[in-house]
């Protein structure tokens, strides 16, 4: 489910004015009508009175407990690892702890080579500087400098790096977030 939440305050975000939760899968065409929704709940006398959004009935309730960390500067990152990645080293740019586990982000330096095999997480790679290749079954695309390619959730595929080169790697995995649930003993 995606959904639009309107805050009745924008620096704290504590209080919901109004939400509507959808599937969106055409983002031009399935987000204006629930823009418009709201736009037709803040001219109406509902929009006047105060609202109640108890988090229980929320259907997508807000996380106020995770501590979020502070942004940080991806050029610091790349210069305070510039020796790692110049030996073509693959660096994690969130540490072990980060409260995000959705989401596995590498950088990837050259000359290297890096093989993963078919898993079941969607790949994103981004070539922030130089030159890398990627194949897979079909055939070898050169990602230069800006580029970026997606590759499906159970395709194998093979990156070479140039040296130089500097890349990201972005694993989607969305279960990574969900709350792990202790196995049942089979009797």
């Amino acid at each position: 489910m995606d959904g639009l939440v309107y805050y009745t305050d924008f620096e704290k975000c504590d209080k919901v004015l109004w939400e509507k939760f959808f599937r969106c899968e055409d983002l031009g065409k399935d987000l204006p009508p629930v823009i418009q929704q709201f736009k037709e709940f803040e001219a109406s006398e509902a929009a006047k009175q105060p609202q109640e959004w108890p988090e229980s009935k929320r259907l997508v309730p807000q996380d106020r407990e995770t501590a979020v960390p502070d942004p940080f500067s991806l050029e610091d990152f790349l210069l305070t690892n510039q020796d790692k990645l110049a030996d073509g080293e693959l660096i994690p740019l969130f540490p072990a702890d980060h409260p995000d586990k959705e989401f596995q982000i590498c950088v990837a330096g050259g000359p290297s080579e890096q093989s993963q095999p078919s898993s079941n997480c969607e790949t994103w790679l981004y070539q922030i500087r130089g030159i890398a290749h990627v194949a897979v079954q079909g055939g070898t695309l050169p990602l230069t400098e800006g580029c970026c390619c997606t590759v499906s959730a159970g395709t194998s595929y093979d990156v070479s790096r140039s040296a130089g080169s500097v890349g990201l790697v972005v694993q989607a995995n969305p279960t990574g977030n969900k709350a792990t649930r202790p196995k049942t003993p089979q009797t």
